[in-house]
């Protein structure tokens, strides 16, 4: 499965899937043609240049997907700048230090402040990301694989271990998400698409 927000899904009482609809092969009427144009933004480096591991790679090229990921789940952007191709995209990635996760947002994005606009837990002010969070984004995005954490690693970092003591209740949280949404609602009408 390539890890990428868009191949986690939510039902309606809050359960978690992984899919991977690149399998699937091409979608009609889709604004993402081809695995290709999902999935490179989120390939680690020993992926786009693969002969600077001279011993392949493994899991942990899905782990830099999977800290790409928090951090566009996290912000509700994608943390590289816009690019006019994928090539100059991942010529960046290659190039530039990870991307990391910010102490805080000054504003949530159109995107999550539609989601999120009457909890009073998650008003404007109250954007800000954890240290332990911002470390574990940060182990993920190591940029020599070899110092990447396997995902097994990962599970006895502090961040991962409260949210294990300190659950969250997604169906909850999910169910009042959607009873803001119109029963027949389009994304294009809740969310400004020029976020995405």
């Amino acid at each position: 499965v390539d890890v990428k927000p868009s191949n986690i899904l939510i039902d309606r009482e809050g359960r978690v899937k992984l899919c991977d609809f690149g399998i699937s092969g091409q979608l009609v009427d889709s604004i993402a043609k081809s695995c290709e144009a999902g999935c490179k933004p989120y390939m680690a480096p020993e992926r786009i240049h693969p002969d600077q591991t001279a011993n392949g790679y493994d899991i942990r090229s899905d782990v830099w997907s999977f800290g790409i990921t928090m951090i566009e789940l996290a912000t509700g952007e994608f943390p590289y700048p816009k690019w006019d191709s994928v090539f100059q995209l991942l010529t960046y990635v290659l190039k530039n230090d990870p991307p990391s996760v910010p102490e805080c947002l000054p504003r949530p994005t159109a995107t999550t402040e539609a989601v999120v606009l009457d909890d009073p837990v998650l008003k404007p002010g109250n954007w800000e990301f954890s240290s332990e969070f911002r470390d574990f984004v940060n182990q993920c995005l190591r940029r020599d694989f070899h110092e990447r954490p396997k995902y097994q690693a990962l599970k006895s970092h502090p961040f991962f271990r409260r949210a294990l003591s300190d659950p969250v209740n997604v169906s909850q949280y999910f169910t009042a998400v959607l009873s803001k949404v119109p029963p027949n609602a389009r994304l294009e009408d809740l969310v400004d698409m020029n976020d995405w």
